[in-house]
């Protein structure tokens, strides 16, 4: 009995990481569309167009928390659009509280910093990003199970619980704000890429479990992925967002490599960015294996075969996520019946993102795919000299062919 109880909590708590992980790609799905815009906008010369293309993506990465908020709200309340209009109005709350009483927490319980604020909507309010959006998001689907056609409770427990949970991030966020800072700084410092090699590797060896999604959020939107701070406001955090704020101001990779991240000054502006980071470090390691080992993999995968459907099939699962970013349909040919080739390829996975890393690439990603190479790669590097690099994806990429190449010629059996 005591067995049968640990292996149903097992289940729930894997099974909560994977809806985490499932409700937490809705809204990040929608980001690469804000990247493109804002990538077409960084290639213009000053205009209205380029105005307007550029505050359409800034706006769709500027309201990501309330995005996390309704997406975790409909999925953890068994998709009710009821629970996404209420996630909403204690997200107002939230921020509406968090406004009411900034001065005074300031005042009182917490000496804060610039990057501990941030702009919602017109708010001045904690900086709580996807974190804030997510909490506030369970609790909107936490009533909805628990209240729902009990009117009077519902609206109750709503105006209290938002209260509460407004008041006790007020008390408690700086702190763990806090922490998370700390903890992004330490990653980003590690030597050698070692920071990358590990988001990479763990990506991936999450992705079996279904939960490799939730480290793109906490990275590339988040302080745990290096902050940046411009005249005392923070304008990024996350390092995804960094590369997209450079970007869009026209300050070139080659300003932060020289500096080494920290303070300094760009254009009379005092800048601070997060020491060690490396805009992109936790997305571009997928071009080389995506583009190179991916299809490379694949053709000795299909060598073990004589039916030519089963060979094609390999082969279009191998070139899929080199065209639109997908990897899943490719990694599940071996991922579940072969551990150790799967194991490997997560290490070759890591080792590109380190690769990449050191060798002084910044290529944002939207879905993977080789149309990223070109809009934040090539166009980016001789259009508006922000100098990503871009050719270090053909580097490793030819590192990766006979990694992938060898590996698949050896140890992938047809019986598997």
């Amino acid at each position: 009995m005591t067995k049968a109880i640990a292996n149903n909590k097992k289940r729930d708590f894997k099974s909560f990481f994977q809806k985490v992980g499932s409700a937490a790609m809705l809204p990040i799905s929608l980001l690469p569309i804000a990247g493109i815009i804002l990538g077409i906008s960084s290639l213009l010369q000053p205009s209205l167009t380029k105005d307007i293309l550029s505050i359409i993506s800034i706006s769709i990465f500027g309201i990501l928390p309330i995005s996390f908020a309704m997406s975790f709200s409909f999925k953890f309340s068994d998709e009710s659009g009821m629970s996404v209009l209420n996630s909403l109005m204690i997200y107002f709350i939230f921020i509406g509280i968090q406004s009411a009483f900034i001065t005074q927490l300031d005042s009182y319980f917490w000496k804060l910093e610039g990057w501990h604020f941030t702009s919602i909507i017109g708010f001045s309010v904690l900086n709580t990003s996807i974190f804030g959006g997510m909490a506030i998001g369970l609790t909107a689907a936490y009533i909805q199970n628990k209240w729902y056609g009990e009117i009077y409770k519902y609206i109750s427990y709503t105006a209290l619980i938002s209260i509460t949970v407004s008041f006790a991030f007020i008390l408690i966020w700086p702190g763990i704000n806090q922490l998370i800072y700390y903890f992004g700084e330490g990653v980003n410092k590690l030597p050698f890429g070692l920071n990358s090699f590990l988001y990479g590797f763990t990506n991936r060896l999450l992705l079996p479990f279904g939960m490799h999604s939730l480290l793109i959020p906490v990275f590339n939107h988040t302080a745990a992925g290096g902050v940046m701070i411009v005249n005392g406001e923070i304008v990024a955090q996350g390092n995804s967002q960094i590369w997209l704020a450079m970007n869009d101001m026209g300050m070139s990779f080659d300003v932060l490599r020289n500096n080494g991240g920290g303070s300094f000054i760009w254009e009379g502006n005092s800048v601070y960015i997060t020491p060690g980071t490396n805009p992109s470090s936790y997305q571009q390691g997928f071009f080389p294996v995506m583009i190179f080992g991916f299809p490379t993999a694949g053709y000795f995968m299909q060598r073990k075969y004589d039916d030519k459907k089963t060979k094609a099939m390999i082969m279009l699962a191998s070139i899929t996520p080199m065209m639109t970013g997908i990897t899943e349909p490719f990694e599940y040919l071996f991922v579940f019946t072969s551990p150790s080739l799967y194991l490997l390829h997560a290490i070759y996975t890591g080792l590109s993102f380190m690769l990449m890393d050191i060798s002084g690439a910044s290529i944002w990603l939207s879905s993977g795919w080789m149309f990223d190479i070109i809009l934040f790669g090539i166009l980016p590097h001789h259009i508006s000299g922000m100098a990503t690099n871009y050719w270090t994806v053909f580097y490793v990429g030819a590192i990766m062919i006979p990694l992938y190449g060898a590996t698949f010629h050896y140890l992938y059996k047809k019986e598997t």
